[in-house]
C-alpha cells in the first residue's frame, strides 16, 4: 500500500504544540509496568523515537505503507502477526484507524497481541459532519463519533477508561476548511503555524475545562485489555 497523505504529514511537523500535546498524551496513557510497546501506522517513526527516547523501553514501529519505508534504517513490522508470539504492553496509534476499512478487526488484532491489562490508546479525526477534501487527500476512510469508537471495543474483552474529544476550536477550523478550504486538500503552512502558535494552546484548555465532552476535531480512547 502507499499512504496519500505524506506531503501533509511533513507539513504537520510545522505543528510544535500539537506534536508536543500528542507526545504528552501518549506518555500519559503508558502503563505504569509497561517493558514492549507498539506504535501502529508509525508514519516516519517521528513519535516512536521521541517514546523510545523518553522511557527508555522498546517501541516497535508498524508501518505497512511503501512509501514510508525509507524512513527508517531498520525496517518497521508491516503487520501485527509480524510480532510473532511477542507481547506488547501498550499500543498507541495517532490518527491512523481512519485510513483503515476494517478498523474492527484491528482492534481484535491488538487484543490479541497485548499482555494481559494492556492498554490501548487511540487518537482519531472526529466528527462525520466534518469531512472534508484534506480527508480525501490523506485516504480517510471516515471520522468517528464516539459511538463508532466504542463499537470497536467489545465489553467482554476491554475496559475502556476514557473517550473524548479534543482540540475543541480545532472543530471550528475544520468546519471551516470543508467549506473554503482548497479543493486538493493541501493544509496551508503558515496558517497552520499561526493556529498551532496562538490558538492550540487555547484549545487545549477549553479540552480540559469541558473535559472533552462537547466539541473536538479529534476523539480519543483509552481501554484495557481484561
Amino acid at each position: 500500500m502507499q499512504y496519500t497523505g505524506e506531503e501533509n504529514l511533513n507539513i504537520m511537523k510545522l505543528a510544535v504544540n500539537y506534536n508536543d500535546r500528542l507526545l504528552k498524551l501518549v506518555l500519559k496513557n503508558v502503563p505504569e509496568k509497561a517493558n514492549a510497546i507498539l506504535d501502529f501506522g508509525a508514519g516516519e517513526g517521528m513519535f516512536s523515537e521521541l517514546v523510545e527516547k523518553r522511557l527508555k523501553k522498546k517501541v516497535y514501529n508498524l508501518e505497512p505503507a511503501e512509501n514510508m519505508q525509507k524512513y527508517y534504517q531498520k525496517k518497521p513490522l508491516r503487520s501485527l502477526s509480524d510480532l510473532g508470539e511477542e507481547k506488547v504492553d501498550y499500543i498507541y496509534s495517532l490518527n491512523v484507524l481512519e485510513h483503515i476499512e476494517n478498523d474492527k478487526e484491528i482492534v481484535d488484532g491488538f487484543y490479541n497481541v497485548l499482555s494481559e491489562n494492556g492498554v490501548v490508546f487511540l487518537y482519531m479525526p472526529a466528527f462525520p459532519c466534518l469531512y472534508s477534501s484534506a480527508d480525501k487527500k490523506v485516504g480517510h476512510c471516515r471520522r468517528y463519533t464516539k459511538k463508532d469508537v466504542k463499537r470497536l471495543f467489545d465489553e467482554d474483552r476491554w475496559n475502556v477508561r476514557e473517550v473524548g474529544y479534543a482540540d475543541f476550536l480545532g472543530w471550528f477550523l475544520a468546519f471551516l476548511f470543508k467549506y473554503v478550504g482548497k479543493e486538493d486538500g493541501m493544509i496551508p503552512p503558515v496558517k497552520l503555524k499561526i493556529y498551532d502558535r496562538l490558538f492550540f494552546p487555547v484549545s487545549v484548555l477549553l479540552d480540559k475545562i469541558t473535559f472533552g465532552r462537547i466539541l473536538g476535531k479529534n476523539i480519543m480512547i483509552i481501554a484495557s485489555r481484561k
